[in-house]
């Protein structure tokens, strides 16, 4: 048997242990590394987000460049990060990488004309424009670094013409076109001039009781009379010219010169509603002719109409027609016309009363009133010449009898 004894305090005695004060220095040491090495690795840290920052703000003032190139602005300009995300320059938020906060500043161009980024601004003006219901193809903003120059559009409005601006504003003026933003806010308003046109009325042979002034301003409004025409019915305007209307009677005069013109539809005799005779229920009053016998109408479709007696009876028109007159009769037989007035010189439309008598081979008779004009038709006929036809009740001598005429209808 083996006794195999083995020390372990003779083992030990071999090795050194580190003591408390070698510990101690240890970690001195590495205290003293840490406070060399961590500051430095975080001001690398910070160095890059600056670096990153700066190219950020050099960015930004390159855009702000590009906007006053864009806009015709003259140094001292300004504009903020905001207002160049609302003008869809520049993608908002825009990140600070030192702070990671929302970037906010300005982008300043001096009197110099050098562009450079800052966190504050000089002296700023508010703009305010007044276009007086103009438009104007231009964006302003709201505010701006005073002195600063802006090269003006010219705002336009329909029917008028920009005779410039008024400007206010303490230190603010305008040179041709060119605003300097004055030190306090600054005003300007667009002034207007109305344009006038010429109004040409073209009746069309028609008449009107109103009278017409030869220009007119521009987008004014007119009541129109509607005019009169003799046989004719008025059935509207016909507009030309740059934003005229017409709605019903009120006429809108345009921007350029405007042209109305009346259009017109021929009055077409319709018997059935230009008549009435005894034996006839048709036609409406007034009537242009009214018998009190037995007659009927012929038209040819042409306007051409003509009016057929059967019976006796009073003719009476209403207004000045030419008409055809016969009546039914066999051969032979004749009759007389008598021209009832004080005085043969009476003129077309006169309101003295008128009558003439017409006979025929049966012994019919019409007695002629009114203001038409008689002329000897087919059938028993006129004795004698007819004269002054369409303006007055025809005058026939009393003579021998007419032509014969067809059978009785």
């Amino acid at each position: 048997m083996y006794n195999v004894n083995i020390g372990y305090g003779d083992h030990m005695k071999n090795k050194r242990a580190f003591t408390l004060i070698e510990l101690l220095a240890v970690i001195v040491i590495m205290g003293i590394l840490l406070t060399i090495t961590i500051p430095q690795l975080i001001n690398n840290l910070k160095d890059k987000k600056d670096v990153a920052l700066e190219t950020i703000k050099e960015t930004i003032v390159s855009i702000g460049k590009n906007y006053a190139i864009d806009n015709n602005i003259e140094a001292p300009f300004y504009i903020s990060i905001n207002d160049l995300c609302t003008e869809k320059y520049l993608e908002c938020p825009v990140i600070n990488p030192a702070t990671n906060s929302d970037l906010a500043g300005y982008v300043i161009m001096d009197l110099n004309n050098i562009y450079y980024f800052s966190y504050t601004i000089p002296n700023i003006s508010n703009l305010i424009v007044n276009l007086n219901d103009g438009q104007l193809e231009q964006r302003l903003l709201s505010e701006y670094f005073a002195g600063t120059k802006l090269s003006l559009n010219i705002p336009t409005k329909e029917g008028y013409t920009f005779t410039g601006w008024t400007v206010e504003g303490e230190g603010a003026s305008l040179s041709e076109n060119i605003l300097t933003i004055g030190t306090s806010a600054t005003t300007i308003t667009a002034n207007w001039q109305r344009n006038t046109v010429t109004l040409t009325v073209n009746l069309n042979e028609g008449s009107t009781t109103q009278s017409f002034e030869e220009t007119y301003y521009s987008l004014s409004t007119l009541s129109l009379i509607n005019p009169t025409k003799a046989g004719y019915t008025f059935t509207g305007w016909t507009v030309q010219g740059t934003g005229a209307s017409i709605n019903g009677t009120e006429l809108t005069i345009g921007t350029s010169a405007t042209t109305i013109t009346a259009n017109w539809e021929k009055e077409l005799v319709n018997p059935l509603l230009s008549y009435s005779c005894a034996n006839a229920s048709e036609g409406s009053s007034p009537y242009i002719l009214t018998y009190t016998g037995n007659c009927t109408v012929i038209d040819d479709g042409k306007d051409n109409w003509r009016v057929k007696f059967l019976t006796s009876g009073d003719l009476t028109m209403s207004k000045a027609l030419d008409v055809d007159i016969f009546l039914v009769g066999g051969g032979g037989g004749g009759g007389t016309v008598i021209y009832k007035s004080a005085s043969n010189s009476e003129g077309y439309g006169t309101t003295q009363p008128k009558a003439c008598y017409i006979g025929d081979s049966y012994g019919n008779t019409v007695n002629c009133h009114g203001d038409g004009g008689i002329r000897g038709g087919q059938g028993g006929g006129l004795s004698g010449t007819p004269s002054n036809s369409g303006r007055t009740p025809a005058v026939a001598n009393t003579g021998g009898g007419g032509g014969g005429g067809g059978a009785r209808d």
